[in-house]
């Protein structure tokens, strides 16, 4: 009988890496979770006892501190581990991954994003958020080569709905391009295919992408107008929505996401492009990254208005 893979979860405290946790222990996973600060209180839903119930054990790592990876993995044995992008790397996490592979990780599912489209050599600076994406994917390729990682692209997440939170609340909010319309995947589905792979291995993934990448967006495409109502409804708030100037959103999207201002602009150009619908975010294999929910977890994708009842 073969033994259930240890893992390493690095970024258990966000939404993501603790589903991704949480449905490789209901697998059989042998889970560690790699935090800056082990003492930290974990959210929901590791706060609700699952951590002590599925045996998990903590370990001081950082990934900007390669020795401290290294360090970790060897003491615990993990062979594979979750990782995302971590802006603080000077390298694109080159020596992060050298890190993790020295300690005797084989495996490593990254958290990417869907805005990586095409060829990854050829996406260019001025497109941030995908380009930044890209780099660390191929740094992660040069390191662990094919076989050795699997990306995992999630869309634009449900929990970006929150930075609203604050003004719905007061009655009024205010949204860059309030007619852009987005897919809000859950940051559990996302996490939860990350899981899948996690202890299943690069095996599992026969997308039309190769074994290197699965791509994971939420079911439906609903305008952030609509999402801020459905939002304010939900809580019994009556909302007046305004638009935002673009001198102000950039701000408001550094702070709001804790991304840097690169990343804020290149998300602004984004979402104007959305409203006008002359992008291209959406037109390739849509079909399959809704599916790949079901697909790697056994549920339906989460839509937007059930995420919310659950995160109001």
């Amino acid at each position: 009988m073969i033994s259930p893979p240890i893992i390493i979860i690095f970024g258990p405290t966000g939404k993501v890496g603790s589903a991704a946790a949480l449905f490789a222990s209901s697998l059989g996973a042998k889970i560690t979770l790699g935090m800056r600060d082990p003492s930290k209180v974990l959210p929901t839903p590791l706060a609700a006892g699952e951590e002590q119930a599925g045996g998990f054990t903590r370990v001081y790592a950082d990934l900007t501190k390669p020795d401290t990876l290294r360090t970790a993995v060897q003491e615990t044995g993990a062979k594979r581990a979750f990782v995302y992008l971590n802006y603080e790397n000077p390298d694109n996490m080159k020596s992060a991954f050298e890190a993790l592979k020295s300690g005797g990780v084989e495996l490593v599912v990254l958290l990417s994003s869907y805005a990586v489209q095409g060829e990854l050599s050829a996406i260019t600076p001025d497109d941030f958020i995908a380009w930044k994406h890209a780099q660390i994917e191929l740094a992660l390729a040069g390191v662990f080569g094919v076989g050795g990682f699997v990306a995992i692209r999630g869309g634009y997440f449900a929990t970006n709905s929150l930075l609203w939170k604050g003004m719905i609340n007061e009655g009024k909010v205010k949204i860059w391009c309030p007619d852009a319309a987005w897919d809000w995947v859950s940051p559990r589905d996302v996490g939860a295919v990350a899981g899948a792979i996690l202890v299943k291995g690069p095996e599992a993934v026969d997308g039309s992408l190769g074994r290197t990448a699965v791509e994971v967006i939420g079911p439906d495409l609903v305008s952030q107008k609509e999402v801020v109502e459905t939002t304010a409804k939900l809580i019994g708030k009556s909302v007046e929505i305004e638009s935002f100037d673009e001198s102000e959103v950039v701000q408001f999207f550094t702070v709001g996401l804790s991304i840097p201002e690169k990343s804020a602009r290149t998300l602004v150009d984004q979402i104007a492009l959305r409203e006008k619908g002359v992008d291209s975010f959406y037109r390739s294999r849509y079909e399959e990254a809704v599916g790949n929910i079901q697909k790697y977890t056994g549920w339906p994708p989460t839509r937007f208005q059930a995420w919310a009842v659950k995160n109001d």
